[in-house]
C-alpha cells in the first residue's frame, strides 16, 4: 500500500513535469468530460527500441485497453465510494484505519528485507510493528515515527530484482494498474503474505467466520487503500499519459531496486 502510493505520486509529478516541458508551446486543455478518452483516443507515441524512453510492451493493445477500464472503474465506482467514506468518517478515524492497514504491511516488508540481507531495514521494520502493535494500540497508532522508525519501502518485486530477476515486459493489471512481469508475481507473493496474516487476525476477531465482518473488512481495505493514491486518471488532459506512466512506473522500479 505504501509502495502504491508512492509510487503514483511520482507518477502524477512526472506526468506534469513532462508535460510542461514537452508542450510548453501549446498547454493541453484539463479535461473535465470522462468521455474524452472514448471520443479521442489515447494517442500512442512511436518509440524506437533505442530511445531512452523505451518501455518493452508486447501486450500494448491489451494493456491500453485495461488501462481504460480501470480509468473508467475509478471515476464511477472507486472515487465516489472514496469521497463518501471521507465525507462521513472523521479524520482521526480514517488516520487510525490508515494506520492499522499499514502496520499489517509491515510483516511482508520484514521479510523482504531478511530476504534482501537488508539488516538494517528488517531491524527497523521489526521495531515499528512491534511497537505499533503494542503501545501503538494494535497499529491504530503509528508510535514508531514518532520515536524516530520510519517505513522501509520493500516488496517481493523489488527483492526479485535485488537477486536479478529481470523485469519482464510492461503489464496493466486490472484495478491494480501498472506492473510487469516480476511484479505481479511479487504482488502474489506479498497478498498472499498479508492475507495469512489478515487471516490470522480475523480468525481472533470474528471467530464464527460472519461473510459480512469479512467483506466488511476488505471493503474497507480497498477504500483505504484507494483514498491514499493522488493519481486520476485523464486529469491533465495529456494527449501520451499512458506512455508516461508506463515510464515513470518502469523507471521508478528501477530505482527501488538499486536504492
Amino acid at each position: 500500500m505504501r509502495r502504491t502510493t508512492t509510487l503514483l505520486r511520482v507518477l502524477l509529478l512526472g506526468a506534469v513535469l513532462a508535460l510542461g516541458a514537452g508542450c510548453a508551446a501549446k498547454t493541453p486543455t484539463k479535461v473535465t468530460d470522462f468521455t474524452a478518452p472514448v471520443q479521442h483516443p489515447p494517442m500512442k507515441a512511436e518509440l524506437s527500441p533505442d530511445s531512452p524512453f523505451y518501455v518493452y510492451d508486447p501486450w500494448e493493445r491489451m494493456n491500453r485497453r485495461i488501462y481504460d477500464f480501470n480509468a473508467r472503474l475509478d471515476d464511477y465506482v472507486l472515487m465516489p465510494v472514496v469521497n463518501a467514506y471521507e465525507a462521513v468518517t472523521p479524520k482521526p478515524v480514517q488516520t487510525g484505519v490508515s494506520n492499522f492497514f499499514s502496520n499489517i504491511g509491515e510483516v511482508p516488508t520484514f521479510i523482504n528485507c531478511v530476504l534482501q540481507l537488508d539488516v538494517k531495514g528488517a531491524a527497523n521494520t521489526l521495531g515499528r510493528f512491534v511497537t505499533n502493535t503494542t503501545i501503538g494500540l494494535g497499529g491504530l497508532v503509528d508510535m514508531a515515527s514518532r520515536g524516530g522508525l520510519y517505513d522501509e519501502d520493500e516488496d517481493f518485486g523489488q527483492t526479485l530484482g535485488v537477486w536479478g530477476v529481470p523485469t519482464g515486459p510492461y503489464v496493466v493489471l486490472p484495478v491494480l494498474g501498472p506492473s510487469n512481469v516480476r511484479d505481479t508475481a511479487g504482488v502474489a507473493v506479498d497478498s498472499t503474505i498479508i492475507w495469512m496474516e489478515e487471516s490470522a487476525v480475523m480468525d481472533k476477531l470474528d471467530p464464527d467466520h460472519a461473510l459480512p465482518a469479512r467483506i466488511a473488512y476488505g471493503t474497507l481495505k480497498g477504500i483505504d487503500v484507494r483514498k491514499q493514491i493522488l493519481f486520476h486518471y485523464y486529469e491533465n488532459g495529456a494527449l501520451f499519459e499512458y506512455d508516461l506512466v508506463r515510464f515513470l512506473y518502469m523507471k521508478k522500479r528501477e530505482w527501488d531496486v538499486k536504492k
